[in-house]
């Protein structure tokens, strides 16, 4: 190697070793934050700053820049949790949930919801084979969704003329779609939750993904395990 390739190679290893994980996070929640709002998706600080009722955070695992950056270092990565599907923290980032992916045989996803106690509340199910009405829905998606062991309902999401739509096929769950980014979650007639998409904050290998205002704390788990099969099937 000539001392020309011998010099690059060091300011590149000394720019390297200058550039942080949380740098790199920094960088990419600015380009997320500036994408939203142009889409008219609000942060998760936002709403949890307008919102008065029971407020939880939805996270799902997705490796950040970052993260993968350390991966290739020598530091050790941190992870808020490394078996967690998806995470679901209060306000103050204490996670009160947590939802495992099954190991399957078959290239479907399961997946069970623990509170904090490590109690499973119930578990999600993800159709094989998935079919739409021909030519008028595409990119269709279906889970079963099971409170402790008892069917609760099976969602369908499908995209039709260029917009995302979900219905229940079976059971006594509702959902509404408000205007924007927000849903309604009903159960028998009564309503349990209302959701609000935020734009995906990556940090320690997890992502934004929902804010979900509960209705009561008794409906709080039920629109927990709703809004996970909703962020299954909207993936």
């Amino acid at each position: 190697m000539g001392i020309k390739n011998e010099l690059k190679a060091l300011a590149a290893e000394k720019v390297s070793a200058l550039i942080s994980s949380e740098g790199i996070d920094d960088a990419i929640y600015s380009v997320f934050n500036k994408l939203g709002k142009a889409a008219g998706i609000t942060t998760t600080d936002d709403l949890t700053n307008k919102v008065e009722k029971n407020c939880l955070v939805v996270k799902a695992r997705l490796p950040s820049l970052g993260t993968l950056l350390d991966l290739f270092s020598d530091e050790e990565v941190e992870s808020v949790d490394k078996t967690g599907k998806y995470l679901v923290v209060d306000t103050d980032g204490k996670i009160l949930y947590r939802v495992d992916a099954e190991e399957t045989v078959i290239d479907r996803e399961i997946l069970d919801l623990f509170n904090a106690s490590e109690e499973r509340i119930g578990c999600i199910k993800e159709h094989i084979l998935p079919m739409g009405v021909p030519i008028f829905e595409r990119d269709v998606k279906k889970c079963s969704v099971f409170w402790g062991k008892d069917k609760l309902c099976v969602l369908k999401k499908s995209v039709s003329f260029g917009e995302v739509e979900f219905e229940v096929l079976e059971g006594d769950v509702k959902i509404i779609h408000k205007k924007g980014q927000e849903i309604i979650l009903y159960y028998c007639g009564r309503e349990i939750a209302l959701l609000h998409e935020v734009q995906m904050t990556l940090k320690n290998g997890y992502a934004d993904r929902f804010i979900v205002e509960s209705s009561s704390k008794e409906s709080e788990a039920m629109g927990i395990l709703l809004t996970i099969a909703i962020a299954l099937i909207k993936s």
